[in-house]
């Protein structure tokens, strides 16, 4: 073969190689670039559920953390307000803001500032020992031991044509009397002081007692009127004495401190205040008696005492014994005389129940009394044991 003939058999060769090579290299970018748009299209596996499980972004860059928590901390307060606007709405929203300013206002709030000053300001102010404040807690709780007298008095002896609204009313005006008078009077550890103490924390408890006794007639109605809602009602009143303690407790906290015990007085007083305007101006929803709309007082509705008249009688004699229990606190220091006069009173009531009510009833009370009587309470007395200095209590607490 000649030298050109092998030439040209020697280059063909290489042309067609080099073209072999050129169609190889562009069958697999082909195949690179078609594996890559099906990966996109159809994401592996892993890929979806890392992709479902990254939380979503805002705008900033940010996840939703902040949301998801604000969520779970409003959730509370947003399930409250639902259940106050259900309630409110089967049984009227004038009862629940009224049931507001008593437990909340009244029994909460009031009750536990002039509580909470009352130890340091007996022991501090008025030196009061432990027996003299023991004997003094006793007459000032006198108001809570009359309430079936309020009561029946209520019922039977309508004032402006209502039962209810002008006796919250009277009542309030005393009591915010009197903690204004603690707010700005300057008393001394005299006697006359003693007794003029005494005597406002009586008028604080009738306003409480009062308030409280003719609010729980009013929501009991409904309860009967309203079975359904009974637990709600309820849940309620505590859920207003709850928060009103424990804004009474926030509050001492940062005035207790200064040692000037006047301040708690003054916080108090709007408390007290606020449900004089709420009684006079008929928060509480509260029908008119048709026959004494046009007078001042009355007239009595005899046919209820004609019904009722054992137990108006029972009420009236437990009034008169617990005045004699609470005068006896101020008349005499012998233990053995006060100790008489509570026994008597204790026995006679006793038996004044089985003979004015229905004999289960009449047993139920008197499990109730026995058991409060049994159960032993040093009151004041202990509080002065935890509370005195080294010199009166040595290695005390």
């Amino acid at each position: 073969m000649s030298a050109s003939a092998s030439g040209s058999l020697l280059s063909a060769s290489t042309t067609t190689r080099a073209s072999a090579r050129n169609a190889a290299r562009a069958t697999s970018a082909n195949a690179r670039a078609a594996l890559r748009a099906s990966t996109s299209t159809n994401p592996p596996r892993g890929a979806v559920r890392a992709t479902a499980l990254r939380p979503p972004r805002n705008r900033a860059g940010e996840t939703s953390t902040a949301t998801d928590v604000t969520s779970v901390v409003c959730a509370p307060f947003r399930g409250a307000y639902r259940w106050i606007h259900n309630l409110a709405d089967a049984v009227g929203w004038q009862l629940i803001a009224f049931v507001g300013s008593c437990h909340f206002g009244l029994k909460g709030a009031l009750m536990g500032l002039v509580g909470h000053a009352s130890l340091p300001y007996a022991q501090r102010v008025l030196k009061l020992s432990a027996e003299q404040s023991q004997r003094y807690g006793i007459v000032a709780m006198f108001p809570w031991s009359i309430k079936p007298v309020v009561g029946m008095i209520s019922d039977v002896l309508p004032i402006g044509g209502y039962n209810k609204r002008y006796y919250m009313f009277g009542a309030s005006l005393l009591g915010a009397g009197a903690v204004t008078y603690l707010a700005s009077a300057t008393l001394g550890d005299d006697h006359a002081s003693a007794m003029t103490y005494v005597s406002a924390l009586v008028l604080i408890n009738l306003q409480v007692s009062v308030v409280d006794l003719l609010t729980e007639g009013k929501y009991t109605e409904k309860m009967r009127q309203l079975p359904e809602m009974s637990g709600d009602i309820v849940s309620f009143v505590w859920f207003s004495l709850l928060c009103g303690g424990l804004f009474a407790t926030i509050i001492s906290f940062f005035t207790l401190r200064s040692e000037n015990y006047r301040v708690m007085f003054w916080c108090a007083i709007p408390f007290s205040a606020q449900c004089v305007f709420t009684s006079y101006f008929g928060l509480m929803p509260e029908p008119a008696v048709e026959s004494s709309k046009r007078a001042c007082v009355g007239p009595a509705n005899r046919e209820l005492v004609r019904r009722h008249q054992k137990i108006f009688t029972l009420g009236t004699f437990m009034g008169l014994a617990c005045a004699v229990n609470a005068a006896a606190q101020l008349m005499t220091s012998n233990m053995y005389a006060e100790l008489v006069i509570t026994a008597s009173v204790a026995i006679a009531l006793s038996f004044a129940m089985f003979w004015a009510m229905p004999p289960r009833l009449a047993k139920a009370t008197l499990f109730l009394f026995l058991t409060n009587t049994v159960s032993v309470s040093f009151g004041s007395a202990m509080q002065y044991w935890f509370t005195v200095d080294e010199t009166c209590n040595p290695g005390g607490p």
